[in-house]
């Protein structure tokens, strides 16, 4: 008997409340709802079986209604706070899902990342699909420790966290990479029983630069508009 096909749940969080940018998920980018960007996406998918949003906030499941197929689970305000773990949030999740579906695969798609693509998540939920207990994508890091200085007062010295002075020129520098938040794979059992995002093999997807923008406050937003616009012009 063929081996049955995991079952891939998309959570995505978004919850009313913002510091930075108030009413985040829900604010306008090129023309839509910042939640918006991401629900198309992950609609695109091949590798999603279900895509979920968990919001304590009216307007966000208005918004996330006018899109077929999308469920909402009803998030209970206490892990709506500025302090809420975001492994909490995501097995809260899991759990209501569970109720009438076993999940096996989990994939975390937060709305701050507008500019992830439907592929993006694909190639994430594919290396755990061959092996790897979690995955997730990152962007090549652009601002080294190599450069960097402290500053106490008034008096600079230079820092150097990680031992890059030895490298004579920056091109010489290993290259460094940072997690951009966009998509995150893991399986069940790592996220539920080992409360982790990331698993003992745990496996990289390169995103460019220009995909891997964050939202998180105005200029975020803006940097996001403008190379929406760009890609436009491009076409």
């Amino acid at each position: 008997m063929a081996r049955k096909k995991p079952f891939v749940l998309a959570i995505i969080p978004a919850r009313g409340s913002s510091k930075r940018l108030p009413r985040k998920a829900v604010t306008l980018l090129a023309g839509k709802p910042l939640l918006s960007h991401t629900i198309e996406e992950a609609l695109k998918s091949k590798m999603l079986d279900k895509v979920v949003v968990t919001t304590e906030d009216a307007e966000v499941a208005a918004v996330t209604r006018k899109y077929s197929g999308i469920l909402i689970v009803d998030r209970p305000a206490k892990l709506a706070q500025d302090n809420t773990p975001m492994i909490a949030v995501v097995q809260h999740a899991v759990k209501t899902i569970e109720e009438k579906t076993p999940v096996d695969i989990i994939v975390l798609l937060q709305s701050t990342s507008p500019l992830r693509t439907a592929e993006d998540i694909d190639d994430c939920v594919e290396k755990v699909l061959k092996g790897a207990d979690s995955a997730e994508t990152f962007c090549e890091v652009k601002h080294y420790p190599h450069g960097m200085f402290r500053i106490e007062g008034d008096k600079a010295e230079p820092y150097d966290a990680v031992g890059l002075k030895k490298y004579k020129r920056i091109q010489d520098v290993p290259k460094l990479y940072m997690e951009n938040g966009a998509v995150y794979v893991v399986k069940r059992n790592v996220l539920m029983k080992g409360n982790t995002f990331y698993g003992k093999e745990h496996k990289a997807v390169l995103m460019p630069e220009e995909r891997s923008v964050d939202v998180d406050t105005i200029l975020d937003l803006k940097l996001a508009e403008a190379i929406i616009n760009e890609n436009k012009n491009r076409r």
